[in-house]
């Protein structure tokens, strides 16, 4: 399979108890990489956001 860019990411932290694990946004880009590279599609052009939030947050 060929190796793709990947999209350009952005991780938000906006909740207090996501604040604690340190390793939360890493967690995430390693997933998007891992997602990205098993898929045959080239993702270097995409733009993706992820919010970590609460319940509260959400409503």
């Amino acid at each position: 399979m060929t190796r793709h860019a990947l999209p350009a990411t952005e991780v938000l932290v906006v909740a207090d108890c996501w604040q604690a694990e340190t390793e939360a946004e890493a967690t995430v880009l390693r997933a998007i990489a891992a997602a990205a590279e098993s898929v045959d599609a080239d993702t270097g052009d995409a733009e993706l956001a992820v919010m970590l939030t609460d319940d509260a947050g959400i409503r």
